[in-house]
């Protein structure tokens, strides 16, 4: 406790440590001293948010306080938001007007409440990266109370406009702020889901927002998020001039303390590109910005102010065009997400802009590692199954020729065998998907695939272990008809399960060699393309990858794998097996730097964890019957 004590008359520092604790940790430590209980008060009370997800009754708790222990408390507070706890507007549900409204007007007026920050919501907030159009609901009008609350703020926001009052709003309805809210102390608007009124033409609408630009001499913040059916489907019906959108633009222009801006949408017209003004250093382009004439405006502006740029894009099936070049070339900060409908925009941005920070590279090349791998890496993991059924195939019957092989010959055998084989049909394929690094982003992108690859085969070895009791139960059954003792000559031999194996394998051959062919091909196509051409045709490309995949697709004999692992897994505890994880880094550091690997070995070793790992999960499946069956006929031969 004296600590505690010690610790409560040095304020400066009890502060920097009270302001970094949630409210919970602030109310437990408010409770554990006295001399601690000023500090903490101050801080639970000095941010209201009144702006709760919850869907029940909303602030009876703090009106209650109000009402029994007065105002007082509210003189600690330095921000509160106004929204959905106070405001019904965009509410679906008929309620009460909450009565927290008429003490939040009084504290207002009689200048018990005296924040710095205000911010007030009245529309349901978009998720800026959404890929998905947003309808909103139709304005409901504002209630008594909450008009008289607004109009107290306004006042409040006349009379202490010099002492640095900064204002937040979204909304959807223009024509409403003018009434409500004291323009010169507005610092942030966004204006989402606005609800386009059918009576009202384009250029009534343009005016209204031309006019309230006008207004906001210290406006810092604009975002134009306005989703709806007509907006996305159908151009207005009502004629505009230029000369509306040329004033609309000069509004923009003439706000000289803007700093962000945000256009999730078109403004009306879906040609007009909105000019950022000199001032604005962040902008953020959404994903509803689709039109290519619009796009070819947006490459052909410098934009010399800009220093980070935010895309939100949509999917691929919505790239459509290219752009060739752009002009910006300051970007400090550039961040990508989806797929923008120029099919070239992260590459003519990249080339155009050498300054760009290592956080913003490093985002780019892990996307375009992601995109690089979930494209080919299921290919690659079918590679290793196809070929894990094929050397299964034939290493059975190889080892039915050897009897005297011990256990651990024929799982060395098997791995050896394995790792020929899968490495002579995957070289191609990982040559194709990586290249000599030239620069520090390369080597990044690098490591990712390397992580990626090597995730994916961990996860490999666990694919095909369901199907073979079901196929080996249906062999028993039919051997037991010809033999009284259960498993006897079962495990191979002239039993149906052995000629089923047989033709099995023979066709996994035929349609080997099939696929090998068309893999050969498409490899050769795509090392072939250049740059440009993989990024125009990656989409056709991968539909052609699934194509394949579907023609030839392989027929599951994992069983077969489930038998030999069977076989293998006796006394194989001691086998001393290499980390899983240096299969794939050293695959990956050998091709891309040219280093000669013995692969075959490190294939062994890996193989050998694998069947190691599998020993572990199937401790509980060896004390069964039909693996003792299993080993005991292996075992007589």
């Amino acid at each position: 406790m004296a600590s505690i004590l010690t610790f409560s008359k040095i304020p400066e520092i009890l502060f920097l440590v009270v302001e970094n604790l949630d409210i919970k940790d602030v109310l437990s430590l408010l409770q554990t001293c006295k001399s601690l209980y000023p500090t903490c008060h101050h801080r639970l009370w000095s941010t209201l948010p009144l702006n709760s997800e919850y869907n029940g009754p909303r602030c009876h708790s703090l009106a209650e306080v109000i009402s029994t222990s007065g105002c007082d408390n509210l003189k600690h507070t330095k921000s509160i938001t106004l929204g959905r706890s106070v405001f019904r507007c965009y509410s679906e549900e008929k309620e009460d007007e909450p009565e927290i409204n008429s003490f939040l007007s009084k504290a207002f007026d009689d200048g018990q409440l005296n924040p710095r920050w205000v911010e007030v919501v009245l529309s349901k907030p978009i998720p800026q990266d959404s890929h998905f159009s947003y309808y909103p609901d139709p304005v409901r009008p504002l209630l008594p109370s909450e008009r008289q609350l607004l109009l107290s703020l306004r006042e409040y926001c006349r009379l202490r406009a010099r002492n640095g009052i900064s204002v937040s709003l979204s909304t959807r309805v223009i024509s409403d702020i003018p009434k409500y809210f004291h323009l010169a102390t507005m610092t942030k608007l966004w204006l989402s889901g606005l609800q386009l009124r059918v009576a009202d033409s384009a250029s009534s609408q343009i005016a209204e927002l031309t006019s309230l630009l006008t207004t906001l001499p210290h406006l810092k913040f604009f975002g134009w998020a306005m989703y709806n059916m007509w907006q996305k489907d159908h151009e207005y019906s009502h004629p505009h001039s230029p000369q509306e959108f040329a004033q609309l633009q000069a509004a923009i222009t003439n706000l000289r303390d803007l700093r962000e801006l945000q256009i999730l949408a078109h403004f009306w017209d879906s040609d007009f590109f909105l000019i950022p003004p000199k001032s604005v250093r962040k902008l953020r382009i959404g994903n509803h910005i689709e039109k290519a004439s619009w796009w070819r405006q947006f490459a052909e502006c410098p934009l010399e102010s800009i220093e980070e740029l935010r895309i939100w894009g949509r999917t691929r099936s919505h790239n459509s065009f290219t752009l060739g070049d752009v002009a910006i070339r300051g970007l400090k900060t550039l961040r990508i997400s989806g797929y923008p409908a120029p099919v070239d925009l992260e590459e003519c941005l990249l080339r155009c802009n050498q300054g760009l920070s290592s956080e913003s590279l490093m985002e780019l090349v892990m996307k375009k590692a992601y995109n690089t791998i979930s494209v080919f890496e299921d290919e690659l993991m079918e590679d290793f199954r196809s070929s894990n059924k094929i050397i299964t195939h034939r290493s059975t019957f190889k080892f039915l020729d050897h009897p005297e092989l011990g256990e651990m010959d024929r799982e060395r055998g098997f791995a050896r065998d394995l790792a020929e084989h899968f490495l002579g049909r995957v070289t191609e394929r990982l040559t194709s998907l990586l290249w000599i690094p030239k620069n520090p982003q390369d080597l990044e992108y690098m490591e990712y695939k390397r992580n990626n690859l090597r995730g994916a085969l961990k996860a490999s070895g666990e694919s095909g272990k369901r199907l073979y009791p079901a196929k080996f139960a249906e062999g028993l059954e039919k051997v037991t008809e010809h033999d009284a003792r259960p498993g006897r000559g079962c495990f191979l031999g002239d039993w149906p399960t052995a000629r089923w194996i047989g033709n099995d394998a023979a066709e996994q051959d035929a349609i080997s060699e099939a696929k090998f062919k068309k893999v050969a091909e498409f490899t050769e196509r795509l090392r072939n393309a250049t740059e440009a051409e993989i990024l125009v045709q990656k989409f056709s490309w991968h539909e052609d990858w699934r194509t394949l995949n579907e023609t030839h697709r392989w027929q599951d004999a994992s069983y077969l794998a489930e038998r030999l692992r069977v076989i293998c897994r006796y006394k194989i505890e001691n086998i001393t097996t290499a980390n899983n994880e240096n299969f794939a880094d050293t695959i990956m550091r050998g091709i891309l730097s040219g280093e000669k690997v013995d692969v075959e070995a490190l294939m062994v070793e890996w193989i050998r964890a694998k069947v190691k790992d599998f020993v572990t999960e199937a401790e509980a499946e060896r004390q069964s019957s039909w693996y003792n069956d299993i080993r005991w006929s292996f075992q007589r031969r």
